[in-house]
């Protein structure tokens, strides 16, 4: 399957490695309950074009030890950055002439809470972070999770932006976009950025993946039932995401079957994690894109345009590319209207959540008591 993955031309200025990160960070090892391996990359998305982005070819899982590495997703990225006003036109600052991105700083790292800190290269920082409660017993047994965060940040215009992909010890990959700026003064109107990315789904074979929206559906006798149906009919195209019915995107390798006593197939949800949804009145933005991944294909669209270009293929035994949008309203207030009342930073972004990835919980050991 190698010679048929999607090859990504690195220009000869363009910056690339490699981590590998055990969970906990804090502990040897030898004694980790699980590891990733990311590759990375800082490079143009399609040949010639500028700017560069930060780009995750792969992220891959070792589920337990020795138990060799699944790769998730593949060529992971920001593909068009939207900003919506009420009166202009939508401009994709990502292409903006004065985009840029900024250098790493050794100041701007985070504290060396679970593990120090490092730059790599000249635009991507690495942090190891603590990652909130993962679990809580009776007896007031607990564990704290920890996450591998790498993030970059770019400037263009009024404003400067974050992007930030998050791994973490429990198989999840959070991904998010943040802005800082000015906003409107009260009474004026609000304005969207909206972050696009694509990734590739892989779980150990892409071909074999498959698609579907899942959501949760209210009946008439006030309970919900959970409603799952192949995306678009099984074919390349868009779908909504309704905030009601907690709306998310699957994807199963039946193929790919973890470790659990009977084995279930190998699967990942995405959830949008944002406030709200890009209004149809005046533009056309998809919550979720789905289409065919062309084999030796080095030029990843935009989202605008993966959607326009969708011809309804089959998705069936295909490999598959990923669009999502993840808006952020700027809302106007007056006091963010000066250079020292600026908004603290807003995020928008997705959720990919393991299903079925293990055997067992992996931050778990032990046995709950009853209450």
């Amino acid at each position: 399957m190698a010679d048929e993955l999607t090859v990504l031309t690195l220009p000869p200025n363009a910056e690339e490695g490699e981590i590998y990160q055990w969970f906990p960070a804090n502990g040897s090892e030898a004694s980790r309950d699980v590891a990733w391996r990311i590759s990375w990359r800082f490079a143009s998305r399609r040949e010639g074009e500028q700017p560069s982005v930060p780009i995750v070819v792969e992220a891959s899982l070792e589920r337990e030890p020795g138990a060799g590495f699944l790769t998730l997703v593949r060529n992971l990225m920001l593909t068009d950055l939207w900003v919506l006003g009420p009166d202009a036109e939508p401009r994709d600052v990502l292409r903006a002439d004065d985009w840029s991105w900024l250098q790493t700083k050794q100041g701007s790292l985070g504290p060396a809470c679970i593990a120090r800190g490092e730059l790599l290269g000249s635009f991507f920082y690495k942090e190891v972070h603590d990652d909130q409660l993962r679990w809580k017993s009776f007896h007031n047994a607990s564990r704290r999770g920890q996450v591998l965060t790498l993030w970059a940040a770019a400037s263009t215009g009024r404003f400067q932006y974050v992007v930030e992909y998050g791994f973490t010890c429990d198989g999840s990959v959070m991904v998010r976009l943040g802005v800082f700026g000015p906003t409107a003064g009260e009474g004026a109107a609000a304005h969207l950025h909206v972050p696009c990315w694509s990734f590739e789904p892989d779980l150990g074979n892409s071909v074999s993946v498959e698609a579907a929206l899942c959501a949760l559906r209210q009946r008439g006798d006030g309970k919900a039932d959970v409603v799952i149906a192949p995306f678009n009919d099984g074919k390349e195209g868009s779908a909504a995401a309704s905030l009601e019915e907690f709306t998310s995107l699957r994807f199963v390798n039946p193929t790919e079957l973890n470790r659990h006593s009977p084995p279930r197939p190998c699967g990942f949800d995405l959830f949008l994690t944002v406030e709200g949804r890009v209004p149809n009145v005046r533009y056309s933005f998809s919550d979720f894109v789905v289409t065919v991944a062309e084999k030796n294909d080095s030029a990843v669209a935009s989202m605008v345009e993966a959607a326009a270009l969708c011809q309804g293929r089959p998705l069936a035994y295909q490999r598959k590319r990923v669009y999502c949008a993840t808006p952020i309203a700027h809302w106007p207030r007056a006091v963010h209207t000066s250079i020292s009342n600026r908004p603290h930073t807003q995020w928008g972004g997705f959720h990919l959540r393991p299903r079925d990835l293990f055997a067992a919980t992996p931050t778990y050991s032990g046995t709950f008591p009853t209450p």
